[in-house]
């Protein structure tokens, strides 16, 4: 019986040891189903916390973009920088006076040197590529020594170009009174893509003490494109004063509106009558004589293009397509046909420094590769254009070539 009662007790504690042991299994089980449960939701929140941080980073980052966009449009098409300048509007029957026009005089033999540079596309002026553009221009004109510094346009690229072009009017203010030179401008598809249109611009170059730009007839521009500004001449005499050669300077427009015109616009019909009216008041000017001229403008002719149409591209000055309208609004034709015009010099296609004659003609098409460094453009083709005139000849004799950086 003692035993049995034993027996018993045995079996008894036995079968408390494996219930604890279930119960313990069951509390073990318990805790690690919270713990995992835990770790999960844990998990589910870090990860919503993450995925709203990145949502609200995006927002962030899209509200600024927009807003900085919607800032930049207003400021370039509603709350334009605009400069309420003198209204000159050009007729063709208007009287020419050439007293109207300022002069550049050559030295006693005879000689005047000019300096092409063009597209400089200076963002802000200190940044370390208008540094090394200011440093390159410097040292064009240390070598060639020019009377006159022509910019064929693109001399900036950038939102706030009224306050950059008051730099580089300072700059080449005081590059001009250190080597005893003077400078001019025509405006490029660029100058004037940002917070200031063209009148402001304008002012500003007007206002230099050592630039020959002029505002000119304020009427020449074609509908549905932007100010068609500052179109004039510079007049080159010899010692006596007597008119040899004219620098005719044209704004060459902007971008196309429309399908025949292409990307660029071309120079508008009005600068054509206007071009006209120049060279024939010139040589009314002159006793009857045609006075030979240059001209200056950005984009180049369409003849350009059709005149290196069979020439295979990275053949030596001819590096990339020349880039004109698709519009052919007759400027060659007219120069051809008025016989004062000799040689055409652009920019715009910044590697280009082909210089060559159309078709057989007599006016000399050119290209001057680009000073900027802000611009596109292999180094190797950063320099000028060199133009040297000698007006003591019984015809007016001159020679070009291009210039590079070392």
């Amino acid at each position: 019986m003692y035993n049995q009662n034993m027996n018993n007790e045995k079996n008894n504690e036995k079968s408390l040891e494996t219930s604890d042991e279930s119960i313990t299994t069951v509390e073990t089980a318990t805790d690690t189903a919270a713990t995992d449960s835990t770790a999960a939701t844990d998990k589910a929140k870090t990860y919503k916390s993450f995925f709203f941080s990145r949502r609200s980073a995006w927002l962030v980052v899209c509200t600024l973009t927009l807003g900085a966009l919607v800032f930049n449009l207003l400021r370039m098409f509603v709350f334009r920088v605009k400069v309420t300048l003198p209204d000159y509007e050009w007729s063709s029957t208007e009287e020419f006076n050439a007293k109207n026009f300022q002069t550049l005089s050559a030295d006693k033999n005879g000689d005047i040197t000019l300096l092409q540079i063009t597209d400089l596309h200076l963002y802000n002026g200190t940044c370390s590529f208008d540094r090394k553009t200011f440093k390159l221009i410097e040292q064009l004109v240390k070598d060639s020594e020019p009377d006159l510094i022509v910019v064929t346009g693109d001399a900036i690229m950038t939102l706030n170009n009224v306050k950059i072009m008051k730099k580089a009017s300072i700059f080449f203010d005081d590059l001009c009174a250190k080597y005893e030179s003077k400078w001019c401008l025509v405006f490029g598809n660029h100058d004037a893509w940002g917070y200031g249109d063209k009148t402001a611009l304008a002012d500003v170059l007007s206002k230099s003490k050592y630039c020959m730009f002029q505002i000119g007839p304020t009427n020449l521009s074609s509908d549905g494109h932007t100010l068609t500004l500052g179109n004039y001449a510079i007049n080159v005499v010899d010692s006596t004063g007597n008119y040899k050669c004219s620098l005719v300077m044209m704004d060459s427009n902007e971008r196309g509106v429309t399908k025949e015109e292409g990307r660029y616009a071309p120079i508008t019909p009005a600068t054509i009558e206007w071009y006209e009216w120049f060279i024939n008041g010139m040589t009314a000017a002159n006793g009857g004589e045609v006075v030979p001229s240059l001209a200056f403008f950005h984009i180049p002719l369409a003849e350009s293009k059709f005149m290196l149409a069979d020439t295979e591209m990275g053949t030596e000055g001819f590096i990339e397509k020349v880039c004109s309208s698709d519009l052919n609004t007759g400027m060659y034709q007219k120069m051809v046909e008025l016989g004062s015009t000799l040689a055409v010099f652009n920019g715009h296609d910044h590697q280009n420094s082909y210089q060559n004659y159309y078709d057989g003609g007599n006016v000399l098409l050119t290209n001057c590769v680009t000073c900027g460094y802000f611009a596109y453009g292999a180094k190797e083709y950063k320099g000028g254009r060199v133009i040297k005139l000698n007006v003591n000849q019984p015809e007016l004799v001159f020679e070009t070539y291009s210039i590079f950086a070392d």
